[in-house]
């Protein structure tokens, strides 16, 4: 019997749309019937519902791959028309609407039902996820008959992924709002407070007088900044010197620099990042560091400016690189033993005891493999962490996304604490053992990694979780999954760094 994907889909998607009740879109779609007029006076308006209109016209390019057309018909006028207009639907619309409707505020920033309709419980901790194949029954005398109900099944699986990805891009859209108006409360001003300078090596001169607390932007604005105990940490601009960048992330730029004749390295912002709240959150992140004296931490040095839009913050030179980094070489050159590892993660959690322990407590928010530096002889140190660190579409989205070493509760709630960090050190703890990015070796019902957006949603419904090898230590993994644990509302669950 023929399957009607257009009908089956929209209806699945619509019945499970209780993350974004507000737009009316969702009050035909499911008998495949819009109200184009409606559309325009309602959702168009809306950000999230311009976004829904736009994702489900895009879906129909995955369906247009496999000869099918999805059609509704559009109430306002009873024409029949191709899902791929609601995308242009709202061209003109200006949006008015940015924020969640206050009637919906309660709502639950993300639920995993919305893609559990199209997707088979997954195998938590799996080393070789097997995708889900629905399963199809022929008889010797139908070959005819089989070659069809293969083809639709591979048609139902294709289909199904996108709607996966559609969905998952819609809550995190939403979240991202949340998140965005969360964050706007804290420091009203998003203007640029002046300008990052790119100085080349031997091109800095020396400042005049010591720092002071407001720099005058372009337009004659000027804004004062908190600068806290940072004078007395300060080093003369012209003595240190930029060789080369080394990495660069969703904020700042890491750069291998030169100062009394040693090597340092060198914290920037990005020339985008520069507005007063950017920049009052990188000195606080400087005043954290400089109180921090531990073994397992990268050593502070110093902070050096001309003008404050230009702080760099001073630290010691890891030559060895980031645990990532080893990890990847690790494929050929072997050098990075067992013993290195059980090593290296006994350093970490050594740095995350002493964090923990501090007065006030210090948590991470960022622990990954890229922030856990070592040196010629694979010590290990943390670095990149602080109050300064905040989960928002830019940090989960830069490189290889954040997400995928952050605790689900900081993702769904941003609630932060001690436990979270013990989640991120789970997740390295198997990249310990199998030396790949964490999630790259998961499928889909299709046999495909995860797209990000699609992973992202899983990862917040706590439906999917790191894999360890088959020869990994009994003790090993079980540590890692204790860290691991998804109920964070139990302290015990997850284990403390002490």
């Amino acid at each position: 019997m023929a399957v009607d994907l257009c009908s089956t889909t929209l209806t699945g998607i619509s019945a499970k749309s209780s993350s974004f009740p507000w737009c009316s879109i969702w009050e035909g779609l499911g008998n495949r019937r819009v109200d184009i007029a409606k559309l325009k006076k309602v959702d168009c308006i809306d950000q999230t519902c311009q976004f829904v209109l736009k994702s489900i016209a895009d879906y129909q390019a995955t369906l247009a791959s496999t000869g099918i057309s999805c059609t509704v018909t559009d109430t306002s006028t009873g024409s029949l028309i191709n899902i791929t207009v609601l995308g242009s639907v709202c061209d003109g619309i200006a949006v008015t609407k940015t924020a969640i409707p206050s009637n919906f505020q309660n709502i639950t920033t993300y639920t995993p039902s919305p893609i559990s309709f199209l997707t088979p419980a997954p195998t938590f901790l799996s080393t070789a996820p097997t995708p889900a194949i629905p399963s199809t029954t022929t008889t010797p005398s139908s070959s005819g008959e089989e070659t069809k109900s293969s083809n639709s099944t591979g048609i139902v699986i294709g289909v199904s992924v996108a709607a996966i990805a559609l969905i998952a891009a819609i809550l995190f859209v939403i979240w991202r709002r949340r998140r965005a108006a969360a964050a706007g409360q804290a420091l009203p001003s998003n203007q640029p407070y002046g300008r990052l300078n790119s100085p080349q090596p031997n091109s800095q001169k020396p400042s005049s007088g010591a720092g002071t607390t407001s720099s005058s932007h372009k337009d004659g604005n000027a804004f004062e900044l908190d600068k806290l105990d940072l004078d007395m940490h300060r080093v003369t601009w012209n003595e240190v010197h930029l060789v080369k960048m080394l990495a660069q992330g969703a904020y700042g730029e890491v750069w291998l620099g030169e100062y009394l004749d040693g090597k340092i390295a060198v914290k920037r912002l990005l020339p985008t990042k520069t507005t007063k709240q950017d920049l009052q959150k990188f000195i606080y992140e400087i005043h954290l560091v400089s109180k921090i004296d531990c073994p397992y931490v990268v050593q502070f040095l110093g902070v050096t400016w001309s003008k404050l839009s230009d702080m760099m913050l001073l630290a010691e030179f890891m030559d060895g690189g980031d645990l990532r980094q080893v990890l990847e070489a690790n494929n050929t050159k072997r050098s990075f033993t067992w013993t290195h590892k059980i090593h290296c993660a006994l350093n970490i959690a050594e740095a995350l005891v002493f964090l923990h322990s501090m007065d006030p407590i210090v948590i991470h928010r960022d622990l990954k493999s890229r922030n856990v530096l070592l040196d010629a002889d694979f010590n290990a140190k943390i670095t990149d962490f602080g109050i300064a660190r905040e989960v928002d579409e830019t940090t989960l989205t830069a490189g290889i996304g954040t997400y995928r070493w952050i605790a689900p509760e900081v993702l769904v709630y941003g609630h932060y604490s001690e436990s979270a960090d013990m989640f991120s050190f789970g997740v390295i703890l198997s990249e310990l053992d199998t030396e790949i990015v964490p999630y790259s070796d998961l499928r889909n019902g299709a046999g495909k990694p995860y797209q990000d957006t699609a992973l992202l949603a899983k990862v917040m419904a706590g439906e999917l979780l790191p894999s360890f090898s088959p020869d990994c230590e009994t003790w090993f993994v079980h540590l890692a999954r204790d860290c691991l644990a998804l109920d964070p509302l139990d302290p015990l669950d997850r284990p403390t760094a002490m």
